[in-house]
């Protein structure tokens, strides 16, 4: 402030402190939702500092206009508002990150008046983000919705300034890949009548098809055509189609490590509460409960207890954020010697109770076998081979009928849904081509159609069903659960194999497998690649190197990873 004209701070223009007139974007996204919004009402914000409920405002230079910085003392957020004329609302030019808080009881100076104890002093430290500026990442400390105090808004991207008049652009549906499992897929023709259903389907984007493992991924808007819609419509074709994963469940399920879990650690206050009085233990009891609450304010402790007779402090934290070792250094701090008895995060499982595994993630081993009516239709053809002989025999010609009989509605039920959707295919030709010789009394030939046909086809549902328990061997290699390093405490958190985030720093041991594909940011090592490639020699991996999941770390150090995929 002292460098600054007037006393007053100076905050440059940048991306994650635009100048843009972002208010009226806000509020026409929401009328046309038929929503109302209200700004909280607060004191007249030509003052350079106000209190109103719960914020403080001051005044700030902009570049070149004046904004004030607006704090939230009860959610700590921090963030800068303009009051525009353009439009007459009060725009959002950015916000802030805590990072931390410091807090100590004041002098005689600092009594209030009236009270007998001096006021707690506290002082927050912020820094500008570094990345881009979102309304959205300010929006529900700053608006409440009318409609029953409902916090239910979609992302909205504040736009550049331009005359109130403009027009807010529309949102972009919500969009995803679900997982379906086909259990009429057997071959090529399946997959051509999958790509005509759903192709012309509104709110679909892409559809691919892997006859293999009988899974359809969709690439579609689940805000206009659910993945319950999509298997109704594979349903209705007769394909068998079952949801195995659902990218709307995907999009609103938590990612990532979850925050809000609770454990409970032990801490041994023998060294502190030995030779004290009752009343002495008592008051240091208080005191090391004040020193906790007083640094935790943001619910990183949920309760403290202490048992004064056994010596211990009990403390359920959340270890995303507070690690018992975390807590032995505060206490430390204030002089306060303890040790850890039981550290319910060192595992680092306290996160798998909160995930939901995906056991389905799997392929199953398949059988096939040969259609009984198949069976029959190839007794009665060969019965009516010896027609040919001629003579007494000719009569069995007419056996060809039951053969024909036997194996011929598959394929007319296959050509007839074809010929439907104004298609034509290898069933369509059967099909006729039987019609076709059953006038002409070339009865043994049609029943030689149908027969040869229906064999390919499971002979070819054979060979799939080969390759698809190959695969299933090889899906079986994943790991169950990947250790994934938190980004705030740096501790080891273990998590089903299948939630890792792209992006996610994980951590494989000496012999540990590696969970997710991914880059070496740390570390070097010789991992075991034969259960993919067949190579029996360990390669050698180092920083920047590439890892596939499945792999195992068979050298002496541990490598720290960046994953690429999931």
């Amino acid at each position: 402030e002292e460098n600054s004209p007037n006393g007053v701070a100076s905050m440059p223009i940048t991306s994650s402190m635009p100048n843009q007139c972002n208010s009226s974007t806000l509020q026409q996204h929401l009328s046309d939702k038929g929503l109302q919004l209200v700004q909280r009402e607060c004191c007249d914000i030509d003052e350079t500092k106000n209190e109103c409920g719960k914020h403080r405002m001051y005044k700030v230079q902009h570049h070149d206009h004046t904004d004030f910085l607006v704090h939230n003392e009860a959610s700590g957020q921090l963030h800068m508002e303009h009051p525009c004329a353009s439009c007459g609302d009060n725009d959002v030019h950015g916000r802030f990150r805590l990072l931390h808080t410091r807090s100590w009881m004041g002098d005689e100076t600092h009594r209030s008046k009236g009270k007998e104890k001096s006021q707690e002093i506290r002082l927050h430290f912020f820094e500008a983000h570094q990345e881009p500026f979102r309304l959205l990442d300010v929006f529900s400390g700053l608006f409440e919705l009318e409609s029953g105090r409902v916090h239910a808004v979609r992302p909205v991207e504040a736009m550049e300034r331009r005359p109130s008049s403009a027009s807010a652009t529309e949102l972009s549906p919500q969009r995803g890949k679900s997982q379906f499992f086909v259990e009429k897929i057997c071959c090529a023709s399946e997959a051509n009548q999958i790509r005509s259903v759903l192709g012309k389907v509104n709110g679909i984007n892409e559809v691919s098809i892997n006859t293999t493992t009988k899974m359809v991924y969709v690439d579609h808007d689940f805000d206009l055509m659910s993945a319950t819609d999509v298997a109704s419509i594979l349903n209705a074709e007769r394909l068998g189609a079952h949801v195995k994963k659902d990218a709307a469940l995907q999009a609103a399920a938590k990612t990532g490590v979850p925050t809000d879990a609770y454990v409970q650690s032990t801490f041994d206050l023998s060294k502190v509460l030995s030779g004290l009085t009752e009343d002495e233990q008592e008051s240091t009891s208080n005191s090391i409960k004040y020193c906790l609450e007083k640094k935790f304010v943001n619910e990183e402790i949920k309760l403290t207890t202490i048992d004064v007779l056994r010596q211990t402090l009990s403390v359920e934290h959340r270890p995303y954020f507070l690690t018992a070792s975390g807590i032995v250094d505060v206490l430390d701090s204030h002089m306060y010697d303890v040790s850890i008895t039981l550290d319910g995060g060192a595992d680092g499982k306290w996160a798998l109770a909160l995930m939901d595994v995906d056991k389905e993630d799997t392929i199953d081993q398949h059988k096939t076998s040969v259609r009984p009516t198949t069976i029959l239709s190839g007794v009665f053809w060969i019965i009516s081979m010896f027609s040919l002989i001629g003579g007494n025999w000719d009569y069995l010609k007419y056996v060809a009928l039951l053969s024909v009989a036997f194996g011929l509605p598959p394929i007319a039920m296959k050509a007839l849904c074809t010929l439907r959707r104004f298609h034509f295919d290898v069933n369509c030709m059967m099909l006729f081509a039987v019609l076709g010789a059953l006038p002409l009394q070339e009865y043994t030939e049609s029943a030689a159609v149908c027969f040869l046909f229906s064999i390919s086809e499971a002979l070819e549902s054979r060979a799939t069903a080969r390759a698809r328990n190959a695969l299933s061997a090889i899906v079986c290699l994943r790991p169950e659960h990947a250790n994934v390093i938190n980004p705030y405490t740096k501790a080891i958190v273990v998590l089903p194999a299948s939630v890792v985030a792209v992006g996610s720093v994980v951590s494989v041991r000496t012999g540990d497998k590696v969970p997710c594909d991914g880059v070496v940011i740390e570390g070097k090592s010789h991992v075991d690649e034969s259960t993919l490639t067949g190579e029996s020699r360990p390669i050698s991996k180092t920083k920047g190197s590439k890892v596939s999941g499945g792999t195992i770390n068979t050298g002496s150090t541990q490598l720290v990873i960046k994953t690429t995929a999931t």
